[in-house]
């Protein structure tokens, strides 16, 4: 996941570029798509600032297929965030759960 600016390039772009893009537990509920992260870490201060987001989602069976999206947060929630990074670890074999054991 990278946060973007008003004009479409990544927070921190330049030499902190690195910062802005995270690997994320994502999820689709049928109507949103639904993005994991930690409260109040570089990632979630971002879109509390600005919304807008873009994802890029690789295909397992070939790293040169992907699917982009971008959008904007519409809600965050808390609570019941980690069972539910939990339930997406479970549903991942070989994935950590959130206290960094591996599954």
């Amino acid at each position: 996941m990278v946060t973007v600016r008003r004009r479409g390039t990544p927070v921190g772009a330049g030499r902190a570029v690195v910062a802005a893009l995270t690997s994320s537990w994502v999820d689709f509920d049928g109507e949103h798509v639904l993005v994991n992260t930690v409260r109040d870490n570089r990632k979630d201060r971002n879109v509390r600032k600005d919304p807008r987001l873009a994802l890029a989602i690789a295909d397992p069976e070939n790293p040169y297929r992907y699917l982009s999206i971008r959008g904007e947060v519409i809600e965050r929630r808390e609570d019941g965030a980690r069972d539910y990074l939990d339930g997406l670890a479970d549903a991942t074999p070989g994935r950590v759960d959130s206290s960094g054991s591996y599954l």
